[in-house]
């Protein structure tokens, strides 16, 4: 039995997906028998975007189309901070078409027990759990469920995410795991990130998978389970954040990584990963193909190499990191302010003290 997992897909553009993917992509999630994947927006015609949100994502309606003809079983992650954007009738809308088109959902709804509610597959004979959750930390910003409004289900207050996980684990042969998580454009995970990685492993998960860092982390392999910190982006389309400032993106979040799994019964899951770019899908029999697979593969051994160490020292090298990567984002947000005015956004007096607060943050 074939899995495939992709990360975050925001695909806002007049083409549809299908035709922006090409023959090659379709042929991958034709081979598989389960693709799951971040819907990192809703799909709705709702205009009205609800409060205090820096940025409003959306999906056109061709992603849905796209996911709903493969030929397998599609299941869509909503635990996320974007896809109540536009409130409870921009979710509603997207939960009744993905219906419509076949696709399953997991991680949101319109209330606690509908959020929280777990996703079961058996394929040929296979029994598959999947569960998702969302963080519900401020720089994230996902909006979680109550017992009276909806909501993700919530990644914070782990001991109900382990337990969730141990009752599923009992009722499959394998269970699955999504997470919204981490630190935007971060490279690393947290040394609590990993921490609870482990922990869901240890409750019987044989596969976590995250997104919302918009870039690719590494993959560990950790007790017969696999942890897959960050896939990245598979599709973000150009955008403006509410402030009419537009989004730049870097190289590394225009790259992507497909998670492909052979799982053989109750026991065996082997893996192995897709690179890409947001627009092509090379042909790892290509030079061009290869080259590109090597030098990604390196870059990948390179970020999961730092999971070798125990957990004192790679929290004391994330420590560094963290700090090293704060400055980096903050010289980044600066460059992108100063280019913005070539998309005729102004500079305003804001812009200058927001700036100047940044410099000040850097030589610190």
């Amino acid at each position: 039995m074939k899995l495939v997992l992709i990360g975050d897909v925001a695909y806002n553009e007049d083409r549809p997906l299908v035709d922006r993917l090409g023959s090659q992509w379709r042929s991958l999630f034709d081979q598989a028998d389960v693709v799951v994947f971040n819907l990192e927006g809703p799909v709705c015609k709702e205009s009205e975007g609800v409060a205090g949100k820096t940025a409003l994502l959306r999906n056109r309606a061709s992603v849905i189309e796209f996911f709903g003809s493969l030929p397998g079983t599609v299941i869509a992650n909503l635990a996320n901070n974007h896809i109540f954007d536009f409130g409870r009738a921009g979710f509603v809308e997207t939960v009744e078409l993905l219906a419509h088109y076949g696709i399953r959902a997991v991680g949101a709804g319109l209330c606690e027990q509908e959020a929280y509610r777990s996703l079961l597959l058996d394929v040929g004979g296979i029994r598959l759990g999947f569960l998702s959750f969302t963080s519900g930390a401020p720089h994230v910003g996902s909006t979680i469920a109550t017992t009276t409004s909806y909501g993700c289900a919530s990644l914070d207050g782990s001991e109900r995410v382990i337990q969730s996980v141990e009752k599923l684990r009992s009722e499959v042969d394998h269970v699955i795991v999504s997470l919204h998580w981490g630190s935007e454009l971060y490279r690393y995970p947290s040394p609590d990130q990993r921490e609870v990685g482990r922990r869901l492993v240890d409750a019987g998960a044989s596969i976590v998978v995250g997104h919302h860092p918009h870039v690719a982390q590494g993959i560990e392999e950790y007790r017969g389970g696999i942890i897959a910190y960050s896939l990245g982006n598979f599709w973000l389309s150009p955008f403006r954040f509410v402030s009419g400032r537009p989004k730049i993106q870097s190289r590394p979040e225009q790259e992507t990584v497909v998670l492909q799994l052979r799982i053989e019964g109750s026991r065996g899951v082997s893996w192995d990963y897709l690179f890409a770019t947001r627009d092509t899908l090379k042909s790892e029999a290509s030079l061009s193909g290869i080259l590109r697979k090597l030098l990604f593969s390196n870059r990948l051994r390179r970020l999961s190499r730092r999971f070798q160490a125990d957990q004192a020292s790679y929290s004391r090298f994330f420590k560094k990191y963290s700090k090293r990567r704060n400055k980096e984002l903050l010289v980044i947000s600066i460059l992108h302010a100063i280019r913005k005015t070539k998309f005729g956004v102004p500079f305003s007096i804001t812009d200058v003290q927001r700036q100047f607060l940044r410099l000040k943050k850097i030589f610190q």
